[in-house]
């Protein structure tokens, strides 16, 4: 089965680092064909990047072709405006 997940995945936040941690979990399943799509999430303070993790980096290649499931994490709305630091 293929899966989509949508999450903050290459935010600092808290969220964004429970988001990877499923993601990761995630991508280990035998029965799944993970790809991945970033959602911002948090604002990087000035000249912070987010360096991207080996085990990552081909699930963001992943194309978006025969998804058979979407898993999006978000917090609500109101929770979701980026604040500085």
């Amino acid at each position: 089965m293929k899966l989509l997940f949508a999450g903050p995945i290459l935010d600092f936040s808290g969220f964004g680092h429970a988001a990877r941690g499923l993601l990761r979990a995630l991508a280990h399943s035998d029965q799944l064909d993970v790809t991945v799509r970033p959602l911002r999430y948090d604002q990087l303070d000035d000249g912070q990047t987010f360096n991207i993790p080996d085990w990552m980096s081909p699930l963001l290649k992943k194309d978006l072709q025969n998804v058979d499931m979407v898993l999006q994490m978000t917090t609500s709305n109101v929770e979701a405006v980026p604040v500085s630091g």
